[in-house]
């Protein structure tokens, strides 16, 4: 029989490979929605001091941007929605001008050939003039504009 003593000699290890970034941001979610600027730094001593492990920055920029998406929705999602806000302007605004351009998708093969892949064009930009806008400049006074003349009298 052998006996043990009392001191430990192991080390213990401060990484876990199932800490992902995906399970720290739903653990950050109420975090970052009250301080959307949540420096990287504090959320690396939140996680030693919550949970004992040690994160790299890369996997906390992660985890923030991917909270960021949870509470803000992201940015893909909302550019998809710009025709329904087009649509929507015209229809409570009748008579008003919006213009929305974009780019077509430009990809390589492996792009096209992956079903589950969205192929959704590019939004470039959006113009709006809205129909009171509009009436009230056409109503403004007339410039007459006299370039190179020299009036005497």
């Amino acid at each position: 029989m052998r006996k043990i003593g009392p001191k430990h000699t192991c080390s213990r290890g401060n990484k876990l490979k199932l800490m992902n970034s995906e399970w720290l941001c739903k653990k950050l979610n109420t975090s970052v929605s009250e301080n959307p600027t949540m420096r990287l730094q504090d959320i690396m001593n939140k996680t030693t001091r919550k949970w004992g492990i040690r994160i790299s920055k890369t996997k906390a920029y992660r985890a923030r941007s991917y909270a960021i998406d949870l509470v803000d929705g992201s940015f893909r999602d909302q550019y998809k929605r710009m025709y329904d806000y087009a649509h929507e302007l015209r229809r409570s605004n009748p008579h008003s001008t919006v213009k929305i351009a974009t780019q077509p998708f430009q990809g390589d093969k492996g792009d096209i050939e992956n079903p589950d892949r969205q192929l959704c064009p590019h939004f470039q930009r959006i113009y709006i003039c809205l129909k009171g806008c509009m009436e009230s400049f056409n109503s403004c006074r007339s410039i007459i504009e006299l370039d190179g003349c020299f009036l005497k009298g």
